[in-house]
């Protein structure tokens, strides 16, 4: 099996998905990330971003703080944002 360097702290390239709904805009746009922190064992990243999420996801406010701390770690695609 291949070994994944779990303390990987790059950057992660990946197209931006956009939504007329912030909340939908998040969810899909998170999980994509999420889903490569696993794949690749980005354990570190991972980490980070749940640590920096606001505590509570109910606005549109809330949701774009969200996206923020994505950006952090994630390069999203021109195209999207």
């Amino acid at each position: 099996m291949e070994k994944f360097n779990t303390n990987y702290d790059g950057k992660i390239y990946l197209n931006y998905i956009p939504n007329e709904n912030k909340m939908v805009e998040f969810i899909v746009n998170n999980e994509r990330v999420m889903n490569l922190c696993v794949e690749f064992q980005f354990q570190r990243i991972a980490q980070k971003i749940i640590r920096e999420l606001p505590s509570t996801l109910r606005t549109d406010e809330d949701f774009e703080r969200g996206i923020e701390v994505l950006k952090k770690y994630v390069v999203f695609s021109e195209g999207g944002r």
